[in-house]
């Protein structure tokens, strides 16, 4: 007797309307991801504790959004630009807990058309992954970043690396310590990316400043030719670990 394989819902054309957004989780992190998945959207980490800033009472915060990001050629930009990106589809595979995004934007006269992988790893539950792989319907100098994102979630940064290195080369592009409202809890999180042209088309930074992270892969892209950026994001709250982003780190690479 054969055994039985998940029924997966039909895929969602369009944003969505007013649904709720897509959903991935292991127990341990959730995340909605937008019908654009390299908008931030919300995330959820078990463990993690927030002061209610009126009622006075311990409430489940959000924490950062661990697989945001960008895409551009040349100067501009599709987070500046989000009303150039349609064609949007949404799947759920069931029997892998996946979900599979597409798009098109057409940013400075280029059509892109893009894939993005998204799950919650079961066997490493302190990790979330994302993979983009981007088309040009030309060539152009095409900009893929990866992007912690703390925009909109109440709390503050308290420590921020860029660049996390060792003998043995890179263990994370960086590492932030969020604290929510309340200051009863905080959040670890490490994040590593792998993206095209390899290291000497790779720029790390702290993203425009408000202590977000970011690493971009710049690279001359090629008319029909795919390119793909991998983001792995390891998420710890101080409830597992005293110093829960040097223990991030370590999952990080564990995974």
């Amino acid at each position: 007797m054969s055994s039985a394989v998940p029924i997966s819902p039909p895929p969602v054309p369009g944003p969505g309307g007013d649904q709720l957004p897509a959903y991935v989780s292991n127990g341990v992190i959730g995340l909605r991801v937008p019908a654009v998945p390299l908008q931030p959207g919300v995330a959820m980490l078990n463990g993690l504790a927030a002061l209610h800033p009126v009622l006075g009472i311990e409430y489940s915060p959000q924490a950062p959004y661990p697989l945001a990001g960008d895409l551009a050629v040349g100067g501009v930009r599709l987070s500046e630009w989000p009303q150039c990106a349609g064609g949007i589809e949404q799947r759920y595979d069931f029997a892998c807990g996946e979900l599979h995004s597409t798009f098109r934007a057409e940013l400075d006269g280029t059509l892109l058309d893009v894939e993005v992988l998204t799950f919650a790893s079961r066997s490493h539950p302190a990790l979330v992954l994302q993979e983009v792989s981007v088309t040009a319907s030309r060539a152009c100098e095409l900009t893929l970043t990866a992007v912690v994102s703390t925009a909109g979630v109440p709390g503050r940064v308290e420590r921020r690396t860029v660049g996390v290195d060792s003998p043995e080369g890179d263990l994370a592009d960086g590492l932030l310590r969020f604290e929510p409202v309340g200051g009863i809890s905080s959040s670890g999180l490490a994040v590593w990316t792998e993206g095209p042209g390899g290291d000497d088309a790779r720029e790390r930074a702290d993203w425009r400043g408000n202590g977000e992270l970011a690493t971009s892969y710049r690279v001359h892209a090629r008319r029909g030719r795919s390119y793909r950026l991998r983001q792995v994001a390891a998420m710890v709250p101080s409830l597992a670990h005293s110093v829960a982003e040097h223990h991030a780190v370590r999952l990080l690479r564990s995974g």
